[in-house]
């Protein structure tokens, strides 16, 4: 109703939604439709989740059959619309959707079918929230870009690593920080960078080999 969230909002919010999930993954338990429709904000700022009615307990049958992707597509990872097996990161990647749409005010990708928004996740770059809402900080993109990452080697590890990021993205030291662009960008643009007088860094990116770049604008 008043559009995007001002960012210590969000990045609270969001907070709460990485611990939750969280403590679902902990239990074995993938949500598989987190979106904003299913969260409800209480009156002292706390966060419920809604809406475990299409979750996946491990051990259990996989609800998505063939030709049959469960979710909501405007917040489905691109595996999902695939075919595959719904993981901890496909719920990390619609926390990174949910991210954006609090910043933006909107989703990331809209059509008129649902099979094109699909196909958008799959195939479209992550749109840049700092186009749209000039006041978010480089640290809080950069938490949408892993987060969203078409290849769910390169999104985080875990929600807990995910809560540990947005935990600290509103520090002063980090605010400037530099943009964070994912491999699989890279190669989109033929081994560019897709931004405008940049030069790209290689940096570790830790136990389950991804790889990823940042950003230097000169």
């Amino acid at each position: 109703s008043r559009g995007p969230l001002v960012n210590e909002e969000a990045v609270d919010i969001m907070k709460q939604l990485c611990s939750a999930i969280s403590e679902a993954h902990s239990r074995g338990i993938i949500h598989r439709d987190i979106k904003p429709q299913n969260v409800i904000v209480k009156a002292d700022g706390s966060i419920k989740i809604l809406d475990f009615g299409i979750a996946t307990a491990k051990g259990l049958m996989q609800l998505t059959q063939a030709n049959n992707v469960m979710g909501s597509v405007h917040y489905l990872a691109p595996e999902l619309s695939k075919g595959e097996a719904a993981s901890p990161q496909s719920d990390i990647y619609a926390l990174g959707i949910v991210l954006y749409e609090m910043l933006a005010g909107d989703v990331p990708f809209k059509a008129d079918q649902a099979v094109q928004i699909a196909l958008k996740h799959m195939r479209e770059p992550m749109p840049d929230v700092r186009l749209i809402n000039a006041s978010v900080p480089q640290s809080i993109a950069n938490v949408i870009t892993r987060a969203t990452a078409k290849d769910p080697n390169n999104r985080y590890g875990s929600c807990r690593e995910m809560l540990q990021d947005i935990s600290t993205c509103l520090r002063p030291e980090r605010l400037n920080e530099r943009k964070l662009v994912l491999h699989e960008d890279i190669q989109k643009q033929n081994g560019k960078c897709a931004a405008k007088d940049c030069r790209i860094a290689p940096e570790a990116s830790g136990k389950r080999n991804r790889i990823l770049f940042h950003v230097d604008f000169l």
